[in-house]
C-alpha cells in the first residue's frame, strides 16, 4: 500500500504542473462570486461541445466544485457566492442539489432557474455568465476539459 503521505505530495505535484500548462487569467476582468446556478448553466450549456453526455446531478456538483477550486487557485478568490458543503458521496452546493435532485442518476435536461425582480415584478430567470466575462468561461471550459471525461465517483 502506498503511504497517504506520498500520494499528498504526488497529488500536489500534479495540480502545479496542470496548472503551469494553464493559461493565466486576470482577476480584475472577472466579474466574480456568480451564484452556483450561473456556473451550472454555462456547464450544462458548454458539455456537448466537450462530450459530456453523462453530465448527472453528482458529476455537476463535482464539476462546479472544481471550478471553484481553481479560481480559488489560479486567481485567488471564490468563483461562488454559496456555501460548499461536505457530503458523503462529495461535495455539494444546497441549491444545485434542490434544482437537480430531480433526475437522479440520469443527465441533467435542463438549466437551472432563480427568482429575480426585474422592472418591478417577479420573475424566473436563468442566471448567465455574462458574455463579456471571457476570462470565467475560460477557466469553466478548462476544467471541463480536464474533468468533463471523467465518472463523479
Amino acid at each position: 500500500m502506498i503511504p497517504s503521505r506520498f500520494l499528498r505530495v504526488a497529488a500536489k505535484v500534479a495540480i502545479i504542473e496542470i496548472i503551469k500548462k494553464t493559461p493565466s487569467f486576470n482577476k480584475k476582468t472577472m466579474a466574480r462570486p456568480y451564484t452556483s446556478k450561473a456556473i451550472a448553466n454555462f456547464i450544462i450549456s458548454s458539455a456537448p461541445a466537450f462530450g459530456i453526455t453523462d453530465l448527472t446531478p453528482l458529476k455537476l456538483q463535482k464539476l462546479i466544485y472544481y471550478c471553484h477550486a481553481w479560481c480559488l487557485a489560479l486567481v485567488g478568490e471564490p468563483l461562488l457566492k454559496d456555501d460548499i458543503q461536505a457530503w458523503p458521496y462529495g461535495p455539494v452546493v444546497s441549491d444545485i442539489y434542490h434544482e437537480f435532485k430531480i433526475f437522479g442518476n440520469q443527465p441533467v435536461a435542463i438549466s437551472a432557474k432563480e427568482l429575480a425582480i426585474e422592472n418591478g415584478e417577479l420573475n424566473m430567470v436563468e442566471p448567465l455568465i455574462p458574455k463579456e466575462d471571457t476570462e470565467t468561461a475560460s477557466l469553466v471550459r478548462t476544467v471541463l476539459e480536464r474533468y468533463g471525461r471523467l465518472t463523479p465517483i
